[in-house]
């Protein structure tokens, strides 16, 4: 029978007439479906149509009055002999739609479910081909989502679903995007597969408990502005990168294992009680801008490559952990903010990082530790290296050492462990405890602040073995002659300086006397800023002699620039410039927005900075030579 009409279903038509008409409508869905034709739409009405099993055999839509309302107590299945014409289900309920019978072995036809409500979503088609796409979306799903095909061509979307218990998709070679997105899943969401040639999307879903992707080959993932219980898990053995961004994770963290992995990003995370577990052979992965709160039962950051990765600009909140009773150099075990195990580390970097067994725990033989503020832990460092750089850190209040520097032995006694402009303060052991050999300053590096540790700020646990001269110039230290340093703040276990003999010249303050304010200066003095470090402002000292002084030609005033950098050697203030006579001066600079003296800096982080005086010269000295001018930098910590 041909329909001038698309066939109309209602099962409370009692006339004993059924054409399949608006006004005599067939009582069953088998009837509408066993007359309509390629691209019909069979119209379900209001009821509740009982049976088991709804073959379609043609590419149609389907639609019903509502899924609160038209009930389909059993579940669809698509025929095998459909074409690559789509087939739409929309508005009713049903027990499940299967994407093809016990006959189909590689299904072409497309597949949109929407505004359904299903008790489950089941389907183990073998084979999807090109042809195919799959959206199921706005959709209720009781029970769960499984999806398991051996080999799929198809695009599949799953979005604005609500679903009971799991989302599982499987396929053991995947050709096309899988999209998961706007979802609430009561329980997990697994996708695995075996080879993968394109991009899986999970955005923006509520998952209660956890996100695992695992796969042999694949390309990237890209994990976005989710809401997740339990942490997401990611595994594959070759990789081309991912991007894990803007995730809320309530109580676990990021497990990423692979073997080799292109670039790949894991930023701007919220991890309220986890960490970031990493690991591959090589990786050039990025782990950045990510906000860890931890109870304590796993490390903050957990890397694990031989090459490859940055981890800058993460903020790590740990509870105070105690010691393990291991020595540091077999603390595997401990709870660390930051731990790294690598043969080369290109950074770690601009991180605030508190509490812990340590700070950071980093093997490695290269290595870069640059602009991390640690406070809280345990030990604050513990560094393993044969060439690392270690610059403008701050680490304070460790419940034990500040840092602990070992060289890899590996490589006889050259090593190239390079301290400079670090803050190490008041730490309840030593300021550094040092167990085999680093340069601490040379005649142009070092300017470590190095005090007020409650054991030595330097302590020397080297091998009897070793001969090397210890360069630690250019420290402050936390006393100011060299005799009370050797004495107070520096020890050496073996107390034998015919083995590790340290060399230290001392970065002397220089201060004014008040009471020769009077008296005209006879030399450059460019003084330490007082408080360092200092929040939110401190102050700067200066003098320019008179003219009679011997030292650089002269001056008698001048113009007198006075300007702070960052580390970077940017400007942040202008504290002065202009034209000043001879005698002394203080100038007052604040982080808060510049300085008493007319600045300009606005609100600025904490980390290390640097002020530098230029006086340009306004006349000739009594000797006859034209000025020559003075410029001189010191180093300054804003600590908030």
């Amino acid at each position: 029978m041909k329909l001038s009409s698309p066939p109309n279903v209602d099962d409370s038509n009692t006339t004993g007439i059924e054409n399949g008409s608006l006004q005599y409508p067939f009582n069953t869905i088998e009837e509408g479906l066993a007359v309509a034709q390629n691209q019909d739409t069979v119209m379900v009405a209001t009821g509740t149509y009982t049976t088991s099993y709804l073959l379609i055999p043609k590419s149609v839509t389907i639609i019903g009055a509502g899924r609160d309302s038209t009930i389909v107590n059993g579940e669809f299945v698509l025929s095998s002999q459909l074409s690559s014409i789509p087939v739409f289900i929309y508005s009713l309920r049903c027990e499940n739609v299967r994407c093809g019978d016990s006959d189909t072995i590689t299904t072409i036809t497309p597949l949109t479910i929407k505004d359904c409500q299903l008790q489950t979503l089941s389907d183990t088609t073998k084979s999807f081909d090109s042809t195919c796409t799959f959206l199921f979306k706005n959709n209720i799903v009781i029970d769960s989502i499984r999806i398991d095909w051996i080999s799929s061509q198809a695009r599949i979307e799953i979005s604005n679903c609500t679903v009971g218990d799991n989302l599982s998709i499987s396929s053991v070679s995947s050709r096309k995007n899988i999209l998961i997105l706007n979802n609430e899943v009561a329980r997990s969401v697994n996708i695995w597969t075996v080879s993968r040639d394109d991009t899986i999307f999970v955005e923006q879903n509520t998952i209660s408990d956890s996100l695992i992707i695992l796969s042999i080959s694949t390309y990237p993932n890209r994990i976005f502005n989710n809401n997740i219980g339990k942490g997401i898990r990611i595994s594959a053995l070759a990789s081309k990168g991912h991007q894990i961004t803007n995730n809320v994770i309530s109580d676990g963290g990021i497990f990423c294992s692979f073997v080799a992995l292109d670039s790949t990003l894991i930023e701007f995370n919220e991890l309220m009680n986890g960490g970031i577990d990493f690991s591959s052979k090589s990786a050039e992965v990025f782990i950045r801008k990510n906000n860890i709160i931890s109870s304590g039962n796993r490390t903050g950051i957990n890397f694990t490559s031989k090459s490859g990765g940055w981890i800058d600009s993460n903020s790590v909140t740990l509870p105070y952990l105690p010691p393990t009773g291991v020595p540091p150099e077999h603390d595997s075990l401990a709870i660390c903010a930051v731990r790294i195990n690598s043969i080369s580390f290109p950074g770690l970097h601009d991180n605030q990082l508190e509490g812990g067994s340590y700070g950071v725990y980093l093997k490695a033989l290269a290595s870069e530790v640059v602009r991390n503020t640690i406070t809280g832990p345990d030990r604050g460092v513990y560094l393993e290296a044969f060439s690392s750089r270690v610059d403008s850190n701050s680490v304070t209040n460790c419940a034990d050492d500040g840092m602990i520097l070992k060289s890899h032995t590996d490589y006889g006694d050259i090593n190239f462990i390079f301290l400079n402009n670090n803050l190490i303060a008041n730490n309840h052991g030593n300021g550094i405890r040092l167990k085999n050999f680093a340069t601490l300053g040379t005649d142009t590096t070092g300017y470590n602040d190095i005090r007020d540790n409650t054991g030595y700020d330097l302590y020397l646990e080297t091998p009897k073995s070793l001969t090397d001269t210890i360069l630690a110039k250019n420290n402050h230290w936390t006393h100011i002659t060299e005799s009370e340093i050797s004495e107070f703040d520096i020890y050496d276990q073996n107390d034998d300086t015919t083995l590790a003999l340290v060399v230290f010249i001392p970065f002397l303050l220089t201060d004014v006397d008040d009471d020769t304010d009077k008296d005209f200066p006879t030399d450059f003095v460019l003084c330490q800023n007082y408080p360092n470090p200092f929040n939110p402002s401190t102050n700067i000292k200066f003098t320019i002699p008179n003219s009679d002084s011997p030292l650089p030609g002269g001056v008698s005033g001048g113009l007198v620039t006075l300007k702070v950098y960052d580390i970077l050697g940017r400007e942040v203030a202008t504290l002065l410039n202009e034209k000043r006579e001879a005698g002394r001066y203080e100038v007052e600079f604040s982080a808060e927005g510049g300085s008493a003296s007319g600045g300009n800096a606005s609100t600025i982080p904490s980390g290390v900075y640097f002020y530098q005086i230029s006086v340009r010269p306004s006349s000739v000295s009594t000797k006859g030579q034209a000025g020559q001018g003075f410029i001189q930098t010191r180093k300054m910590i804003l600590l908030k």
